[in-house]
């Protein structure tokens, strides 16, 4: 996050639009999950502050928001927080399987 001085969610956000790949951005010392945040005062990148353990609930509370919290109350206004972006590789009931936009359910065996 030093080396590109933006919010750890724009690596993550690149990743889950198809613009890069996780290990592209693994390689490059980055870590494509949102907690890491730039510290900026008077507009002047000062250095970064990271959060995590928490699950996050997007739009409600995360990791981010936390930190993001956190830096408005000591040092001020901070640049407002990237969009959280659908994650296409979550595994929910419509994609049950593993297969990215669908799957079918599971064949179940006779009794």
């Amino acid at each position: 996050m030093l080396n590109t001085r933006a919010p750890s969610k724009a690596q993550m956000n690149a990743v889950r639009t198809g613009a890069t790949s996780e290990s592209r951005v693994i390689w490059q010392g980055n870590f494509a999950n949102a907690g890491g945040l730039p510290i900026v005062v008077d507009g002047q990148f000062l250095g970064a502050i990271g959060v995590g353990g928490m699950a996050a609930q997007p739009g409600v509370w995360s990791d981010e928001i936390c930190g993001y919290n956190a830096l408005t109350a000591v040092l001020g206004p901070q640049p407002a927080l990237l969009p959280d972006l659908p994650n296409p590789y979550a595994i929910t009931n419509n994609n049950a399987g593993g297969r990215a936009g669908g799957g079918r359910p599971p064949t179940q065996l006779p009794q």
